[in-house]
């Protein structure tokens, strides 16, 4: 074994002892002659000369440790190598723990909207709602279902999804409560579902004006009809019918009528029966024109003259039996709830 060998092998003891050996002159020196300081602040300088003295020599070119090649290479990128006599320090490795956060995303949610009480105006109800913005589904729109009246069961009222937060429905008859839900719908392909549940229910009776004209009465006794004009607010607008009805039968009903290329259902049923037509004594004023002269100069003086009469009449009662207000030939009767138009109420007036 030569020299060169012995070295490379036994390199650190041999610094070792070196360091001793240093030591252990500086203090005999330091005892003998005085002239040293035997501090601990000497005692540190002189092992950082040392120290200074013994990396001034390359590492080897291989680590002599029994890592495998990964291995080092791994701890060689994250620790930094000192030279020190033929020789590779490892620093010690420190590990903190760190909590990651791992989030998984299922199927997107779909909840339902929250109803309002429906509004009410003259001929139509107003259903609102708001989104619950804990859904995390795309809204794509909303469907409107509908029962009351005639629809015993639920009934879908939009025949398509409508990206709106109301909707108004116009088809519904004065007096009658109607009942609505409403539910959300999405293209989203990650929801659990198309649509979402259906909405808290809410109710309204629907308010509007029917109006009621006695306009004639033929026929023999045994078979009299009443001809009677309905004028209807439905659908967001004004619409008139004259029906002929004979004692006993339903005053107005559903027409079909076709609007553009489509036909569509009027509803111009009132919900009263007609109880009686007959014929009965009334005072009527009638104003009779005439003139006179004041200082030579011609003046109107009409005259009223109350004269009573036989008119025609009918009896009829609502949806609950109770019998409404004789309607009298000329005379109008409001329906529903509300009054009939101002200039109607003149006309009665007279």
């Amino acid at each position: 074994m030569d020299l060169k060998s012995l070295g490379s092998r036994h390199g650190e003891k041999m610094a070792l002892g070196a360091a001793v050996l240093l030591f252990l002159a500086y203090f005999v020196y330091s005892a003998m002659f005085g002239g040293a300081d035997p501090t601990q602040a000497g005692l540190m300088k002189l092992v950082s000369d040392i120290e200074g003295k013994l990396g001034t020599s390359e590492p080897p070119a291989n680590p002599r440790l029994g890592f495998s090649k990964d291995v080092n290479d791994s701890w060689t990128k994250r620790l930094p190598m000192e030279p020190a006599n033929n020789w590779i320090a490892y620093h010690p490795v420190k590990f903190e723990p760190k909590l990651v956060k791992v989030v998984v995303e299922g199927p997107h949610t779909l909840l339902a909207p929250k109803a309002s009480e429906p509004s009410v105006d003259f001929g139509k109800l107003t259903l609102s709602w708001e989104p619950d913005d804990r859904s995390t589904a795309e809204v794509n729109g909303y469907e409107v279902a509908r029962k009351g009246g005639p629809d015993k069961d639920w009934r879908l009222l939009t025949t398509e999804p409508i990206d709106a937060g109301s909707y108004d429905d116009q088809d519904v008859v004065p007096k009658i409560t109607y009942t609505y839900r409403v539910r959300a719908v999405t293209e989203d392909k990650k929801a659990k579902a198309r649509e979402s549940d259906w909405s808290n229910e809410v109710s309204a009776m629907a308010m509007g004006v029917i109006e009621l004209r006695l306009t004639m009465v033929g026929g023999d006794a045994a078979a009299l009809q009443a001809s009677v004009l309905i004028r209807k607010f439905v659908r967001g607008k004004w619409e008139e019918k004259n029906y002929f009805v004979k004692k006993g039968e339903k005053i107005g009903q559903v027409e079909k009528r076709r609007e553009g290329n489509q036909v569509v259902a009027v509803d111009m049923s009132t919900g009263y029966t007609l109880v009686e037509i007959k014929q009965e004594k009334k005072k009527r004023t009638r104003i009779v024109p005439g003139y006179k002269e004041v200082d030579g100069v011609r003046v109107p003086d009409d005259k009223e003259i109350v004269e009573e009469i036989k008119e025609w009449q009918i009896i009829y009662k609502d949806e609950e039996g109770k019998l409404c207000e004789p309607l009298w030939r000329t005379d109008t009767a409001g329906g529903g709830s509300g009054s009939p138009p101002k200039k109607d109420e003149k006309k009665e007036k007279k």
